[in-house]
């Protein structure tokens, strides 16, 4: 995945207590060039929405994985201990990521759940 830079300890150099990521270059002005930008390996993010993976054609906002976590925490620990305001200490971070993915997981599991029951049901439709 191509994103700017700086864009996985964005939020948390803003002193935000969030995993989401930064995907959409927002320019009232100069576009930055593309020495800018970055490759990161897919797995390492996610598009959420309403506290599940998103699936098929639907749209969500990206945030870190489990992985992409565990690779750049250190990245984003550095980052949110240099922003002047933060909103919150770095324990609270840390304990927001494992409710942040328990949540997903719960969230994965109520999906799956419903769609199971919609497929066993669409089996028992006679065409």
């Amino acid at each position: 995945m191509r994103l700017l830079k700086d864009a996985i300890t964005a939020r948390a150099g803003g002193g935000y207590l969030t995993l989401q990521v930064p995907d959409v270059v927002v320019s009232l002005g100069v576009m930055p060039g593309p020495q800018a930008y970055e490759e990161f390996p897919d797995d390492w993010f996610m598009r959420l929405r309403n506290d599940a993976p998103c699936v098929g054609k639907e749209n969500g906002f990206l945030y870190l994985s489990r992985k992409g976590w565990a690779v750049n925490k250190e990245r984003v620990k550095e980052a949110f201990s240099r922003t002047p305001y933060p909103r919150g200490t770095w324990e609270q971070f840390e304990k927001y990521a494992e409710d942040h993915f328990a949540k997903l997981e719960a969230g994965r599991q109520r999906r799956l759940r419903l769609l199971r029951t919609k497929a066993d049901e669409l089996e028992k439709v006679v065409i």
